[in-house]
């Protein structure tokens, strides 16, 4: 009994964060941008033991830049490199830029650009820098079908030596159909109504195209995708699949010597919604385990955050449902195991930033409540990426006004993970 009792209190700290603070696993993250930030990105650099980060500026005369900059594994902030920027950019807090690393060592970023009236014909302009940041390529556009539609949403992998693989949402058979668009601001997505598909191509150095493609003819509309590279140099990607009965779970395919094959659905969740949840899937591999983590309906007024190892005829972990749950998940391996993060909820009226450990069967070993945050769009996306031993989790948050007439701005906050030297 008294073991029982001890074991019970033990979880109880676990599952509080407290024992996970006390130990100094997670510690607050500095960062010196003093500029109305958002839409922060970070994936990890193995190779050279780092991490890059990557935001947008909102600057004062209403334009934007692109800003990337490297991150030690001991919190220090590079020197910040502009990858670009413009007075006519589609700057949203669920589509947005990102960066990878190619495996020559190449920085590769992508921003979105208007390119017509409407406010979803807007399309993806790549860069890369072969001097970390110093000076980069001339935009490349992937997609070559010249239609004034939304191409966004991307995800993108490293595919050997100088090439980088794509793949993003593309509105150009919508735009030729008859779907229309419902009235909204610029910066929601959730009633844009029209069908999208999901397209990839393969890029180089030399801005060569290969291997265009469309993986999946009817898509959500606004749900960020996923693409993850495999250790054997196979490629997964993951997407939010719409049926023609508005059915919109979670899809995935592989992509191997033969191109892309379509295995199927994560999980037949069977969320049926007549508009785009703007709710995307995140996978993470350890070893050969992969997981996915996506948020979906169990019932009409409540959000479930749902985790699962790919290729296993098992049921999904539930990692948390409410009402007020957001969602909005990110994964990453980590030690033996893996991270997560989602925006969860309590008792009161904000969204609450958590990140869970997992071990390698993913039965759950912590959970912390990273920040609390107001709910809504404002907040963003967070992101998670990982080294073995350490993780950086990114995020937006609002930053209080200088004065009454000041407009609304934001900030970039950050926290560090580190894994004990003995383990979880």
């Amino acid at each position: 009994m008294v073991r029982t009792h001890l074991a019970a209190q033990l979880l109880s700290l676990l599952g509080s964060g407290l024992t996970l603070a006390q130990s100094g696993q997670i510690e607050p993250l500095p960062l010196d941008i003093d500029a109305n930030a958002l839409t922060p990105y970070v994936v990890a650099d193995p190779v050279r033991d780092r991490f890059l980060l990557s935001w947008q500026e909102r600057l004062p005369d209403g334009c934007a830049r692109l800003q990337v900059a490297t991150l030690s594994r001991s919190s220090q902030l590079g020197e910040p490199q502009t990858v670009a920027q413009g007075c006519n950019w589609f700057v949203n807090w669920a589509d947005h830029p990102k960066v990878a690393i190619a495996d020559n060592g190449d920085w590769w970023a992508f921003w979105l650009q208007k390119e017509g009236d409407g406010t979803y014909h807007y399309g993806i302009r790549v860069s890369h820098s072969q001097d970390e940041g110093a000076h980069w390529s001339a935009p490349i556009t992937p997609h070559t079908d010249g239609v004034l539609s939304e191409h966004g949403f991307v995800s993108m992998a490293a595919d050997g030596a100088d090439r980088m693989r794509l793949i993003w949402l593309d509105g150009r058979v919508a735009a030729s159909g008859s779907h229309t668009e419902a009235a909204a601001p610029a910066d929601s997505h959730a009633s844009h109504a029209a069908s999208m598909s999901l397209r990839g191509t393969v890029m180089d150095r030399a801005g060569t195209l290969s291997e265009d493609v469309e993986l999946d003819g009817n898509t959500c509309s606004c749900c960020w995708t996923a693409l993850l590279r495999q250790p054997d140099g196979r490629h997964l990607a993951a997407w939010r699949d719409r049926s023609d009965q508005e059915i919109r779970d979670i899809a995935y395919a592989e992509h191997e010597a033969d191109g892309w094959q379509v295995r199927g659905l994560v999980n037949a969740d069977n969320w049926k919604i007549s508009a785009c949840p703007v709710n995307g899937p995140g996978l993470a591999q350890q070893d050969s385990k992969v997981i996915v983590a996506w948020s979906t309906m169990p019932t009409a007024t409540e959000l479930a955050v749902k985790l699962k190892q790919l290729g296993i005829e098992q049921a999904p972990i539930r990692i948390e449902q409410g009402p007020k749950v957001l969602g909005r998940v990110g994964t990453a391996a980590f030690g033996d195991g893996f991270l997560l993060s989602w925006l969860g909820a309590d008792d009161s009226n904000d969204s609450v930033l958590r990140l869970a450990k997992l071990d390698h069967d993913l039965h759950e070993q912590f959970r912390v409540d990273v920040a609390h945050l107001p709910a809504g769009r404002g907040i963003g996306v967070p992101h998670l990426a990982a080294l073995p031993d350490v993780a950086v989790l990114v995020w937006t948050e609002p930053r209080p006004p200088l004065s009454t007439h000041a407009a609304a701005e934001t900030r970039i906050a950050a926290k560090l993970v580190r894994r004990p030297p003995s383990g979880d």
